[in-house]
């Protein structure tokens, strides 16, 4: 067994194991930030004179955000130019098409128009299943009316056609599932592919059903979430979706508050433990409310069932979740602020 060692500034053990489980995840947010730089000097504008360059990057804005097709009204335009120089005219607009179109996919800073469906979470649905692409356009894949309901609402270019004799529905006239992701390991994409999972009902409750890729793996590896492997499919708790749903849009996030969630109350008496565990103002390891983490038991409950501090430590241990990363602690520290009850 490996020798821990002790934290420089928080004078606590840390195990070898977790050390270079750390390491690797900074070696991996080094590959993802340099595969973005790599893609950045192939960009279809990089070689373009700066007006000829304005003009396809407003106009591929518009396109997303405002017309699907802007060049046939160049007022759309107006709120997205920078210069140099007048916005254009539609004289001057002819013949852009074929290159507006090729540098949607390379357009960036756009998260916070598109806001929940900023491109990871598009990425995200896309690894899930529930988008899929044929001849080159989008569709929803049945099953998933929750999607459908958001998709129903929204507020930039594009709109869900009716559904075929599958309750498959073609999503037309939409550009911004085809921009870039910065990062697959980022919380959008983690929320879109909880997002557009499908719903598992089992003895013990309601679980996410994910297909059994290499990316998704990454993806739930990234993020430390414990997963139920199946011959070609993952089975994920909905407790991880609610800690999520604030990436997601509205119909999507309520459908994570289920009756009850696979693998709880006990997943989040395992996270409590290992995060807020010792806490001596009450002198024990739960709260005495159940909601500061979403499906967590009472105190009364837990001790009801005999999990101890030594069994809720051995069981994160079994399932994968003795770590929990930093982006996963702040999510799960914002949740507990929101609903912790007064003292």
């Amino acid at each position: 067994m490996s020798k821990p060692l002790l934290h420089p500034r928080k004078q606590t053990i840390v195990p070898y194991e977790q050390r270079i489980a750390v390491t690797r995840r900074e070696v991996e947010r080094l590959l993802e930030k340099w595969r973005h730089d790599i893609d950045a000097q192939n960009h279809p504008l990089a070689n373009l004179p700066p007006r000829r360059r304005a003009i396809l990057e407003t106009a591929a804005t518009a396109r997303v955000l405002r017309h699907p097709r802007p060049w046939v009204e160049p007022s759309t335009l107006l709120p997205f130019w920078n210069g140099p120089g007048d916005p254009p005219t539609q004289s001057q607009m002819r013949g852009i098409v074929r290159h507006v179109k090729a540098v949607v996919p390379g357009l960036e800073g756009l998260d916070q128009d598109l806001m929940p469906w900023t491109p990871g979470f598009w990425s995200g649905l896309r690894m899930s299943g529930a988008l899929v692409q044929h001849g080159g356009y989008p569709r929803l894949q049945a099953h998933r009316p929750w999607l459908e309901e958001d998709m129903e609402l929204i507020t930039f270019c594009g709109r869900l056609a009716k559904p075929d004799r599958q309750g498959r529905r073609w999503l037309l006239g939409c550009e911004a599932w085809r921009l870039p992701v910065a990062s697959t390991l980022t919380v959008d994409v983690l929320a879109g592919l909880l997002a557009g999972a499908r719903r598992v009902e089992r003895n013990d409750g309601t679980w996410l059903r994910l297909p059994r890729t290499e990316s998704v793996n990454r993806l739930l590896d990234w993020w430390k979430i414990p997963v139920i492997k199946g011959a070609d499919r993952l089975l994920v708790s909905a407790f991880w979706g609610v800690i999520v749903s604030g990436h997601m849009p509205p119909a999507s996030a309520i459908s994570m508050l289920v009756r009850r969630a696979g693998g709880c109350p006990l997943i989040p008496a395992v996270i409590y433990n290992l995060l807020w565990g010792s806490s001596p103002r009450h002198g024990y390891i739960m709260p005495i409310h159940s909601g500061e983490l979403p499906y967590l038991c009472s105190h009364a409950t837990r001790v009801r069932r005999g999990w101890g501090r030594d069994y809720l430590m051995r069981t994160a241990a079994l399932t994968g979740m003795l770590y929990v990363p930093p982006e996963m602690r702040r999510l799960l520290k914002q949740w507990r602020t929101r609903n912790q009850a007064p003292s």
